[in-house]
């Protein structure tokens, strides 16, 4: 969702925001930017707090980092500051470089699980790295599951989280899974 003149005043900013809104409310997953140039305005404020309350999965930037190359961790944490996150929530990007564009991908798909098949699909230069995280993911709830052995009884969970793991790299790959395969 773009937002240009979401921070006029008068009808065409009232206008842009309800749009925005609109937008928003079908939406499965928000991310949300910031120009690093010029700081989080109080305009742009009150439109991520709107934004905070459809309570939408939300992944937060910061564009044109490149811009402000010398005083990136002090911007990074003003704005983070003016938007009440911490700055490890906000990503640092550049869209004329492309920095961070692969750490708003996988943020986006750590926040919305069901959002990764389309990711995959869409961004097939991105698969691998949205392997990884389905993998890790997955060995992280096992690793917590085979923490508390429970002879025989923990095998049905572990069970569950390989067989969730194996449909989501499917989904990321494309890959159909039928009984046949599924046997193999």
């Amino acid at each position: 969702i773009d937002t240009p003149g979401a921070d006029a005043a008068g009808a065409v900013g009232e206008e842009e925001k309800h749009r925005a809104l609109e937008a928003a409310r079908r939406a499965d997953v928000l991310v949300v930017m910031f120009d690093a140039a010029h700081g989080v305005r109080a305009s742009e404020q009150a439109l991520f707090r709107d934004l905070l309350e459809l309570e939408r999965p939300t992944v937060v930037a910061l564009n044109k980092i490149d811009l402000v190359r010398g005083e990136r961790a002090p911007v990074i944490a003003q704005a983070a500051s003016a938007l009440g996150i911490a700055a490890d929530q906000l990503i640092p990007l550049s869209a004329k470089d492309g920095s961070g564009v692969e750490r708003i991908i996988l943020a986006a798909a750590k926040t919305e699980p069901e959002i990764v098949a389309a990711l995959g699909e869409a961004l097939p230069e991105y698969r691998g790295q949205l392997a990884r995280e389905a993998v890790i993911r997955a060995a992280s709830t096992a690793a917590v599951i085979a923490i508390t052995p429970l002879p025989i009884i923990d095998f049905i969970p572990l069970v569950a989280v390989q067989s969730a793991m194996v449909i989501a790299l499917a989904r990321i790959y494309a890959y159909r899974i039928t009984l046949a395969r599924a046997r193999e």
